[in-house]
């Protein structure tokens, strides 16, 4: 997913931001690349439903974010852990990460939640990445942060009903969340028609009168 796609969707998982994040620095000048790391998975379980926890059988779960080179040196700066995560984080884990809570970047300093990591010279491999929840997708821990924390871009009225399925049944959640995609697909693509109609008319019309 391209950055400018996530700056649209306005929402993400690690991947996605990381990218986002990359493209913003790199744009102001900052040189930056993108860092991987393995989280513990009894961290994650502050963000995980229920539902999806207990199918996760790894101990340690991927993360990605981003090394930003600032006065010579690489530093972690990981856009993922907001103010709202970091305080789920404290709220069960209040040893490890109450010291976190309210902090913020500052100069010579690393901002990062994981403590191994190591830096990686491109992002291809996560291009493919897209923050949409699947069945059985470690990505789903992001409902309930995005549930903290608010959505910023409005959400289709079958959400709501989705969220409270997937404490129960993820599978019928799933299936909800795709008839309504279905149903605003079909919404977008007769909208999308219906503007082209009137761009074409407009069109005619306009090389209509200029004709001679």
């Amino acid at each position: 997913m391209k950055a400018s796609q996530t700056l649209e969707l306005g929402f993400g998982m690690c991947t996605t931001k990381s990218n986002l994040q990359i493209a913003l620095l790199r744009a102001l000048g900052i040189e930056a690349k993108l860092g991987k790391a393995l989280v513990k998975t009894d961290y994650m379980s502050s963000f995980i439903l229920p539902a999806y926890l207990k199918r996760i059988k790894k101990k340690k779960i991927k993360h990605y974010f981003t090394m930003a080179r600032l006065e010579g040196q690489w530093f972690r700066s990981d856009a993922s852990f907001s103010r709202e995560a970091i305080s789920m984080l404290a709220e069960k884990y209040p040893r490890q990460f109450s010291h976190l809570v309210g902090a913020k970047f500052e100069k010579g300093k690393h901002f990062f939640v994981e403590i191994e990591g190591e830096m990686m010279d491109t992002s291809s491999e996560i291009m493919r990445e897209k923050p949409f929840y699947r069945h059985g997708n470690i990505e789903a821990m992001n409902i309930l942060l995005d549930k903290r924390q608010g959505l910023f871009m409005p959400a289709p009225h079958w959400i709501r009903l989705t969220l409270k399925l997937l404490n129960d049944d993820p599978d019928l959640a799933i299936l909800k969340a795709m008839a309504g995609l279905m149903g605003d697909t079909e919404k977008l693509r007769l909208a999308i028609r219906e503007r082209n109609a009137l761009y074409k008319n407009r069109h005619f019309t306009v090389r209509s009168f200029s004709s001679p």
